[in-house]
C-alpha cells in the first residue's frame, strides 16, 4: 500500500509530464504500423472462429499452401501492413468458391471495422486512453 501511494505521488507530482511520458511509451510499444496490424490479426481472428469444422480446415489448407514467406511471415508477424494486404488476398484466391463465398459472408461487417479502425487511426480507437 506505501508503495502505491509513493507510484501515486509521483504522478501527481509529474502532472503533464507523466501522461506525455506514458504517450511516448505507448508510441514506441505501439507504433501505427503495428495496430494496424494488430487490427488484421484480430479480423482475421473473428472471422476463423465463425467457420464450421469443416471450413476451418479448408481454412487451413489453403493457408499452409501459401508460399512460406507469407505463412510463416503472418505467424511469426514480420509481415507488414502492405504485405498482410497481400496475404489476405493471396489467401481468398486459393480457397475455393465455397469458402470465398464463406469468408465474404462472415467476415464482411468485420473487415469493414478493420478498415475503418486503420483509416481512423490509433487516435481515435484510443483517445479515451489519452484523456486519463
Amino acid at each position: 500500500a506505501q508503495a502505491a501511494g509513493s507510484v501515486e505521488d509521483s504522478f501527481v507530482e509529474t502532472g503533464n509530464k507523466a501522461t506525455e511520458l506514458s504517450r511516448e511509451i505507448w508510441a514506441t510499444v505501439w507504433p501505427e504500423e503495428r495496430l494496424s496490424q494488430r487490427e488484421f490479426f484480430n479480423f482475421g481472428m473473428e472471422v476463423l472462429l465463425s467457420l464450421d469444422l469443416a471450413n476451418t480446415r479448408e481454412f487451413f489448407s489453403a493457408f499452409f499452401s501459401l508460399s512460406d514467406y507469407h505463412w510463416q511471415g503472418f505467424l511469426s508477424s514480420r509481415l507488414s501492413l502492405p504485405e498482410l494486404i497481400v496475404f489476405g488476398l493471396s489467401l481468398f484466391s486459393k480457397s475455393s468458391w465455397e469458402m470465398r463465398f464463406s469468408l465474404v459472408a462472415k467476415g464482411l461487417p468485420g473487415l469493414i471495422g478493420m478498415l475503418t479502425a486503420i483509416a481512423k487511426g490509433p487516435d481515435s480507437k484510443y483517445a479515451s486512453e489519452k484523456r486519463k
